[in-house]
């Protein structure tokens, strides 16, 4: 048979054919066949399944929302002015961008800049931007806006805290694109400024400095060059206080765009207040007060994200102190003071577990140095001693000064001159019985022998009887001086050690302090506290230097340049030297690290540095906490690391998403 003859008899059946498929076809058979039929539709869905899974992968997606609680109201997010505030901090990192900004591991990277170079013994400094960057309203970002800002910054009219970061820089435009900076002398720290964020130069030239502090439109609905703009602003019928704002994606961002498509930041007057609502559900984000115990973190709806921040609190000696509170530049009073303190237990009773101690202002971990080797351990013991050998000692459980001017502590007689006489005549004047001519001249004539004489009288089972005397003699011998010391300065005879420490008036500070004070006391050192609100500690006590020992704060730089604190060109406000110190082989150090660009030798710097602080003592640096911020669960793409301050939370929020989507690889 042939090919044609085999192709003619062989065919498909027909359509009528098939309607009688199954007719044909026994029971068994047909349970067989809808087996193999199910067989091959779950093996083909199973195949398409497993090929889509390996073509694509989960990633975010856009949608969900962040409603962010902050303690304070919002006045002015703009450079020029924001540092004053946490809550203006914190807009500005949600509606300006930094020509550089740290990543979300901490490392400075470009951010509106395309690069920089360093040039010219680290003095010159050479910016490029970014080509094609918009601010929020679409118009370019260029150099002048850059000028305009560091001008802004450095003009004494507009009072920006940030001038001093800026004092001696020389800023020049080489293109729309570039922009030299000028330094008077190397200053390797100097990087970390280039976080600046920019303002528009067409929406603030011609502003007066006023404008930069007021709650306006251009403030408060800024354009911007950050991840989002402020498209929605709630404020209170009755007095105009701002109480929410709302967020949405900036469409000129230069980078990704954000995932979630709205954030809301809602003002609350007090951490009580957020913290009421989120109890109830009103905000869905926020930064935590580690005085708190943390207990709302452990809510099912929040999850908590730790991030350290290189800081410290410590009490600072004003070492500069008026008569009368300058005990404490007693260098050896103040060993015995931090020897008397237990730094493990403030920690632990304030904090509980968030709370970590801080033995040295230079943060071990931030300056790349060795803990160092002191104990923080109380030695009460060893604290004894030392106050012993400045004078004082315990008497009826108080740390007192035993070698008073105020004690009669030699004899006196007719003929006798000097300060103790005049002592003498005043003590004896306050009784007109006694003294009643009571001229206080210094001089021991016969009017204060005779006076002498009738207080013996007075006085005389205390002075006469026991010496088998009858009768006074003028002479203030040992038991006269005894009663004198008793009589004239009582339980003031002995001066008590107190120390005045001021604090800002917060419920944290409160409680540390009333720790320290608790630990002291029983120790035996009288303490007062002296509550100030924040604004005055800044405006008022800081700079006037009005304060014996301040229980503070410091925040440094991820980059550090310790020479704001510790150097003696700023012991005088603006610096930032709370304690006055003073010690011409640290500033030569606090120089010359500043400038080494070497990091083997800046580190030995640091640790000569470190040494000198820790045997002078300026301050007793006591503790730190862990930076605690609250989110939804659902939350996701933060990542924790150390940052430069509680604003840099939000670093890499464009990443941040709630909902996931399967994309194609």
């Amino acid at each position: 048979m042939n090919t044609d003859q085999k192709q003619k008899s062989f065919r498909l059946p027909s359509i009528s054919q098939w309607k009688h498929f199954f007719s044909i076809l026994s029971k068994k058979e047909k349970v067989l066949l809808l087996i193999l039929a199910l067989a091959w539709i779950g093996s083909s869905v199973f195949l398409v399944r497993q090929f889509y899974l390996q073509q694509t992968q989960i990633a975010p997606a856009k949608g969900g929302e962040i409603v962010e609680g902050m303690v304070g109201f919002p006045r002015s997010p703009n450079q020029i002015v924001a540092d004053d505030s946490d809550v203006d901090r914190d807009l500005l990192q949600l509606l300006y961008a930094g020509l550089l900004s740290y990543d979300e591991e901490s490392i400075l990277a470009p951010d509106l800049l395309e690069s920089y170079q360093v040039q010219g013994e680290n003095k010159l400094i050479e910016l490029v931007l970014k080509d094609n960057l918009r601010w929020s309203d679409g118009k370019p970002i260029t150099a002048d806006d850059v000028i305009f800002t560091i001008e802004a910054i450095q003009d004494p009219q507009n009072k920006s805290p940030l001038r001093r970061n800026w004092l001696g820089v020389t800023v020049k435009k080489i293109s729309d694109l570039r922009i030299q900076l000028e330094l008077k002398e190397s200053y390797i720290p100097f990087l970390e400024r280039l976080t600046l964020k920019p303002i528009p130069k067409h929406i603030w030239e011609g502003s007066t400095p006023e404008s930069f502090y007021r709650p306006s439109n251009a403030n408060l609905k800024p354009v911007g060059s950050g991840p989002y703009v402020v498209t929605k602003i709630t404020q209170e019928k009755e007095n105009g206080a701002i109480r929410e704002l709302q967020l949405e994606p900036n469409p000129y961002y230069h980078s990704n765009a954000p995932f979630i498509p709205v954030v809301k930041a809602k003002f609350y007057a007090s951490q009580d207040e957020l913290t009421k609502a989120a109890e109830q559900g009103q905000i869905t984000s926020f930064a935590m007060d580690p005085f708190e115990k943390n207990a709302q973190a452990n809510s099912s709806r929040f999850a908590s994200h730790i991030y350290s921040l290189p800081r410290y609190f410590a009490i600072f000696f004003n070492l500069d102190a008026p008569a009368g509170q300058d005990v404490i530049k007693n260098k050896t009073i103040r060993k015995a003071l931090a020897l008397a303190l237990d730094r493990n237990k403030i920690a632990a009773d304030i904090f509980g577990s968030n709370g970590k101690i801080v033995v040295s202002p230079l943060l071990s971990d931030l300056f790349q140095l060795t803990q160092p080797e002191n104990n923080p351990e109380p030695d009460f013991e060893k604290a004894l001693e030392l106050l012993g050998n400045s004078g004082y000692g315990k008497k009826d459980g108080k740390i007192v000064q035993l070698n008073s001017p105020k004690l009669f502590q030699g004899d006196l007689k007719e003929g006798s001159k000097g300060t103790a006489v005049e002592m003498l005549q005043e003590c004896l004047a306050k009784d007109k019985e006694i003294y009643p001519d009571g001229t206080v001249s210094g001089s021991f004539g016969a009017l204060t022998k005779e006076a002498v004489m009738r207080f013996q009288q007075k006085y005389a089972n205390d002075i006469l009887k026991p010496s088998g005397l009858s009768k006074g003699n003028g002479v203030v011998g040992p038991a006269t001086r005894a009663k004198l010391n008793e009589i004239c300065f009582g339980n003031n005879a002995y001066p008590v050690l107190q120390i005045l420490l001021t604090i800002p008036d917060n419920p944290t500070f409160q409680a540390v302090a009333q720790n320290i004070k608790n630990q002291w006391e029983t120790f035996g050192i009288t303490v007062e506290i002296q509550s100030y609100s924040l604004k005055d500690i800044t405006t008022t006590v800081i700079p006037k230097r009005a304060y014996q020992t301040l229980l503070f704060g410091e925040i440094l730089n991820i980059l550090p340049d310790p020479l704001p604190f510790w150097h003696s060109s700023q012991k005088d406000y603006p610096g930032f030297n709370l304690s006055a110190y003073q010690n011409k082989e640290a500033d030569a150090l606090l120089e010359q690290a500043r400038k080494e660009s070497d990091p083997s030798k800046r580190k030995e710097k640091f640790v000569k540095l470190q040494t000198m602080l820790l045997e002078d003592l300026p301050a007793i640096t006591l503790y730190d906490t862990n930076y605690i911020y609250a989110t939804p669960k659902e939350l996701q793409g933060i990542k924790e690391s150390i940052i430069a301050e509680p604003s840099q939370r939000f670093t890499g929020i464009a990443n941040w998403y709630m909902r996931t989507a399967r994309q194609w690889k």
